[in-house]
């Protein structure tokens, strides 16, 4: 009899023992799937030990902090980033227009020293006419 009763204390003993490591393993668990799926919101967990257990909790949660900051910091800078790349496109459209507007104003020059040399080719032929017949 007393066998049976030393039996059943020993095992709620084991119970307990093993409840008492196992819950913050498998909170830990839990909150790493939640990481993995990308949730980095703070959560109560509740007392944490001094344990290796809850050494391990409180390095997953500076963990969590860290990573939280990385994401936001990464999402400032795309954000920067992208801002940047629409002044970039919008200084290289006008920089475009301008290298336009310049052939477009030697295009024009071209055609005007074309059209003079002819003038000065005819005034040239006509003074040579003119030459001649004197």
């Amino acid at each position: 009899m007393i066998a049976v009763v030393c039996l059943l204390i020993t095992g709620l003993a084991i119970v307990f023992i093993a409840k008492r490591f196992t819950k913050p393993v498998l909170l830990i668990r839990d909150e790493c799937l939640l990481l993995a799926q990308g949730d980095f919101r703070e959560r109560e967990t509740g007392g944490v030990a001094e344990d290796e257990i809850g050494q391990m909790a409180n390095g997953f949660q500076k963990m969590r902090m860290h990573l939280h900051e990385m994401v936001t910091m990464v999402s400032y800078q795309s954000e920067q980033l992208a801002a940047a790349s629409e002044e970039l496109t919008a200084s290289v459209e006008q920089a475009a227009l301008a290298a336009n507007q310049v052939a477009t104003s030697l295009t024009e020059l071209a055609t005007g020293a074309e059209e003079q040399l002819r003038v000065v080719d005819e005034a040239l032929a006509v003074v040579e006419e003119m030459s001649a017949g004197r």
